[in-house]
C-alpha cells in the first residue's frame, strides 16, 4: 500500500486540501513501512489509494456480509477512502451472499405485550434454530435472550429432544445466570412435554407460551434470530 500511496494523485490532494484531517506519515508496526494516515480521531487511519479500495472492502465485508450503512461505518473507522459510501453501496449490491441472506420484511414487526422485567435474568425467551449445516456434531441451536438486558446466547445442540434442550439450558444458562422466574417459548413439542413442565416446576419456573395462531408474538427472540441467521447464511464456514 505504501508504494501505491506514493504514486496516487488522490493522496497528494489530501495533503494540500483544506479538511479536518490530520495527515502524517505513520508506522502501524515496527517492521512495516510508513503509511500516510489521518490521526485526527486519535488513531491512525491509512489513506486508501484507489487500487486498494476494493481489497479493503472485501476484507471487512467477508466477516459477516452486513449492509451498506454498517459496512461504511466499519471501513470509515479504520481507513480514509474518498467516495466510500457510493462505492460500498455498489459493491454490497453486487454481493450474492448478502442479497440471498438478508431478511425481507414485508409486514410490521409483531407486537409483544409483556412488560420488561425489573430484574435481569428473571424472564427469558427461548427457541430453536435449525437444522443447520453439520458442524462438530451439531446441527441446531438453542437460542435464549434475557428480556431485561437483551443478553443473547446460542447453545449448540446435536438434536432437539426435550432431554437435550433441558441439558442445554441448565448447563449453558442456569449454571451461569441462575434460575429464571419465567420462560417464554413457542408451543414446540420440546417445550410442552411433561418432562419440560416437571423440570420447570422443580426449579420454580413459570412457563409462558405464544398463541398457536401467533407464534411471532415471541418477538424479542425472533429479532435476535434475524441477525443470527443473516450472519450464519452469509458465512457458515468452520464451527459455529
Amino acid at each position: 500500500m505504501a508504494r501505491a500511496q506514493a504514486a496516487s494523485i488522490d493522496l497528494q490532494a489530501y495533503k494540500t486540501a483544506f479538511t479536518c484531517l490530520e495527515i502524517t506519515n505513520t508506522k502501524l508496526n515496527d517492521q512495516g513501512p510508513e503509511l500516510v494516515c489521518d490521526v485526527s480521531k486519535g488513531r491512525p487511519r491509512p489513506i486508501v489509494p484507489p487500487d486498494f479500495r476494493r481489497a479493503v472492502f472485501d476484507v471487512v465485508h467477508n466477516l459477516s456480509h452486513p449492509g451498506v450503512k454498517a459496512r461504511v461505518k466499519m471501513v470509515s473507522n479504520k481507513f480514509v477512502c474518498h467516495g466510500i459510501r457510493k462505492q460500498v453501496s455498489r459493491w454490497v449490491k453486487e454481493c450474492h451472499h448478502y442479497q440471498s441472506s438478508k431478511v425481507q420484511r414485508h409486514t410490521e414487526a409483531p407486537l409483544e405485550y409483556s412488560s420488561v422485567p425489573e430484574e435481569r435474568f428473571s424472564h427469558i425467551n427461548i427457541d430453536i434454530v435449525g437444522p443447520l449445516p453439520f458442524s462438530s456434531g451439531f446441527t441446531y441451536l438453542l437460542t435464549i435472550i434475557d428480556r431485561n438486558t437483551r443478553w443473547p446466547e446460542a447453545i449448540p445442540l446435536r438434536g432437539i429432544t426435550t432431554p437435550e434442550c433441558v441439558h442445554a439450558i441448565i448447563t449453558g444458562w442456569i449454571a451461569r445466570f441462575g434460575d429464571p422466574g419465567d420462560i417464554s417459548s413457542d408451543r414446540g413439542s420440546q417445550f410442552t412435554s411433561s418432562l419440560w413442565s416437571e423440570i420447570a416446576a422443580h426449579l420454580g419456573v413459570k412457563l409462558h407460551y405464544t398463541s398457536a395462531y401467533h407464534p411471532q408474538a415471541n418477538g424479542m427472540i425472533e429479532s435476535f434470530h434475524r441477525t443470527l441467521k443473516t450472519a450464519l447464511k452469509a458465512r457458515l464456514i468452520g464451527p459455529y
